[in-house]
Formats: C-alpha cells, sequence, structure tokens
C-alpha cells in the first residue's frame, strides 16, 4: 500500500528507475521514466481497471511518439451475459494531443 503523498520508484537497478507511482489525496499518480530506452525491461503502458459493483472494461493508455500524443485503447468485447468475450483487442478509442495549448 502506499501512503497518501508518498512516493515509490521500481526498476532492476536503484539508480535508474523505470517507473514511479505517487499517492496525492484520492489521486494515483504515474511517471514513465524514459520508456523508450530500449533494454531495460521498462513499462512503456498504463493499464487501469476497476473493481466495484459498475463493470467497466480496462483502459489502456500509452504514449504514441510518431503522433505525440498520448494512445488510449480498449479490447472490444462482446456481452455473453455472465462474462464478456474479446472480439478484437487493444483498440484505440481516443487519442490525446500531448499539449492543451490556449491560442492567445
Amino acid at each position: 500500500m502506499i501512503k497518501d503523498d508518498e512516493t515509490v520508484q521500481f526498476g532492476t537497478d536503484p539508480s535508474l528507475h523505470m517507473f514511479e507511482v505517487r499517492s496525492v489525496g484520492n489521486r494515483l499518480d504515474v511517471n514513465l521514466v524514459y520508456p523508450r530506452i530500449r533494454g531495460r525491461g521498462q513499462p512503456v503502458e498504463v493499464h487501469i481497471e476497476l473493481d466495484d459493483v459498475r463493470a467497466a472494461d480496462a483502459l489502456i493508455v500509452r504514449y504514441d511518439y510518431e503522433r505525440d500524443g498520448w494512445s488510449i485503447r480498449m479490447d472490444r468485447t462482446k456481452d455473453l451475459g455472465s462474462m464478456m468475450e474479446v472480439v478484437e483487442p487493444n483498440v484505440e478509442v481516443a487519442f490525446v494531443p500531448a499539449w492543451n495549448e490556449v491560442d492567445e
């Protein structure tokens, strides 16, 4: 369990952490540290799930360097009554540009 306002760093080498998780009030901050550096085995995406009485499909968030923004993905599913079947995995459902600048 991460304490409020505590940052936890993860990685195989303490001097070269691969990602950080920080709890701030009711928010969880996740920082992927230089995910493009190959060979470190670091994560390049964040998988977000909801465990609650309200069901929801998971989100997969990753940075798309070619388009310079966040790609949000989900599995395309089919409701079979008591379970969901994945029909098409990892489908982009939204793209958010890297910057939300205001033109002045």
